[in-house]
């Protein structure tokens, strides 16, 4: 099957993120509504922790292992044996985490965290091979099949009579589970893992700043914590209730930003990189303008979705919105950086403006309430574009 160009991969990319974000929400409510609240909530968090596990687990090492497919820097049968070596440390850590949930006085939902874990896990490191090869399109078909089976097997779940909490877990494993398998068989012969080399390897080696780039950026939901902490619970859910809707606005952004990855690492410059991935650059003007459109906008839509109850939130959204539009910026900044090299540097510079943001978001939640949350949250995406596009600068200079 020809390769589809990097716009096309992109966009087909994004519509594939936003529609299984869609179809997942679709699942938890038709799983809410069909459990008692104290079951979902508990199922809801089993899952979360799962999720939150696969990121700690992986540290960077997916990255790592594309970057280093694409630019020719690891073969295939190199990337295989660190393969094999994570997936067995996650099956062994979901047999402990299966065994510590049986065991302990936890709610029978908590047993889900091992299954979606492992499953999860299985799926990323099948689609490592894919990103490599720049097979985007064939990532997007992947996901949202696999969603739509999802889907389907809750519906088939709960109408057999089992229980919706377990049916929503158990769906999202054999979704996942599905996903793994069409990126197995979607991934060109030439792009598949090679023959087994089973020999012990330390299946994180070289991926240490790629790790510490995720895990901070996962340490920015502590936002919401952090504002309900110091400006009261009051304000902390008027924040909770928009703080979350900035995330769409970066749906076009992440889909460019990945689709173009392995483009940019296989270049023999980033300049060279460039001229093959920039026809996809509307969809960075696309999320612009759709920040600015939710900024004006936000008057309306906020009490029209959550009452006028939630009217001081107007302006927090409004901020957030703005914030946005340099946070657009940092994510490629810093990918097509790491994919250049330069993972070191992005690995301290967004360990260290996430920590910034953090104690930003403290102190000025403190003074100013939620407002001050979504100041922060501006201020600190600022300085982090700024610097990173220092680093990303530094990096395309240093290849002359």
């Amino acid at each position: 099957m020809r390769r589809a160009g990097p716009g096309l991969q992109a966009a087909l990319l994004t519509v594939a993120n936003g529609g299984s974000q869609a179809l997942l929400a679709i699942a938890y409510v038709v799983a809410a509504r069909t459990a008692t609240p104290d079951s979902f909530g508990y199922v809801a968090s089993a899952i979360g922790l799962g999720m939150a596990l696969i990121g700690v687990v992986d540290f960077g090492a997916s990255s790592y292992w594309m970057r280093s497919l694409a630019s020719g820097e690891m073969d295939l049968r190199g990337a295989a044996r660190r393969a094999f070596w994570k997936g067995i440390v996650a099956g062994a850590l979901a047999v402990a985490i299966l065994f510590a949930t049986i065991i302990l006085p936890l709610p029978t939902e908590f047993r889900a965290v091992a299954p979606v874990f492992l499953m999860m896990t299985c799926a990323q490191l099948a689609q490592v091979p894919l990103r490599a090869a720049a097979r985007s399109e064939l990532i997007a078909f992947a996901i949202v099949l696999s969603r739509i089976a999802m889907c389907l097997a809750l519906v088939l779940f709960l109408f057999l009579g089992v229980d919706p909490t377990v049916g929503l877990w158990l769906s999202l494993t054999l979704g996942s589970g599905l996903e793994a398998v069409l990126y197995l068989v979607l991934t060109p012969r030439g792009h598949r893992y090679g023959p087994g080399d089973y020999r012990y390897i330390n299946p994180w080696r070289g991926s240490a700043h790629f790790g510490i780039y995720s895990v901070a950026t996962s340490f920015q939901s502590l936002d919401v914590s952090l504002v309900a902490s110091f400006a009261g619970p009051a304000a902390g859910g008027g924040y909770a209730a928009v703080n979350r809707w900035t995330q769409p606005l970066g749906l076009a952004v992440s889909g460019f930003t990945s689709a173009a990855a392995p483009f940019i690492a296989s270049a023999t410059s980033f300049r060279s990189g460039w001229r093959v991935v920039r026809k996809a650059w509307w969809m960075l003007g696309l999320a612009f303008l759709s920040c600015l459109v939710a900024f004006g906008l936000a008057p309306w839509i906020v009490p029209l979705l959550l009452g006028e109850a939630y009217s001081d939130s107007v302006l927090v959204f409004q901020i957030m919105a703005l914030g946005t539009v340099p946070a657009l910026l940092t994510q490629p900044l810093a990918v097509f950086s790491q994919m250049r090299g330069a993972d070191r540097a992005v690995g301290l510079v967004t360990a260290s403006g996430i920590a910034i943001r953090l104690g930003a978001t403290a102190a000025l939640a403190a003074a100013f309430g939620a407002a001050g949350g979504a100041l922060a949250y501006a201020l600190s995406q600022t300085l982090l574009a700024v610097v990173l596009g220092v680093v990303f600068v530094r990096a395309v200079r240093r290849e002359g």
